[in-house]
């Protein structure tokens, strides 16, 4: 666990590949030590088709960092606060950039792995 879900206007890609910045979301989120195994951790990107923002800029990037419920306060926002520096880093042209965590239900989340 996590799902980090990373959610981006049309241009985005044009800035910096996805698949790239997937693995660089990744890295990341391993790296803060929050995550016990890279085995754990799933990255996935969707591409808006249609952006309408309130900012002149119209591009933008949002992160889902969805994980079973029972982390701490602290270790969400050093997940979070890590993922924003590397955003802020990686597309400093980008309009809108947002983090955020939610908490998956232990009693009812379920998943199969091969």
């Amino acid at each position: 666990m996590p799902h980090i879900i990373l959610e981006q206007s049309p241009d985005v890609p044009d800035m910096l590949d996805t698949q790239k910045l997937c693995q660089m979301l990744f890295d990341s989120a391993l790296a803060t030590g929050v995550f016990a195994s890279p085995l754990s951790i799933k990255v996935r990107a969707h591409t808006a088709d249609v952006v309408l923002i309130g900012t002149e800029n119209q591009s933008f990037v949002h992160v889902e960092v969805r994980m079973l419920a029972g982390r701490s306060d602290e270790d969400k926002a050093k997940v979070t606060s890590t993922l924003l520096t590397l955003l802020e880093n990686a597309l400093p042209q980008v309009g809108s950039i947002s983090i955020d965590t939610a908490d998956l239900h232990a009693g009812s989340y379920t998943k199969r792995v091969l």
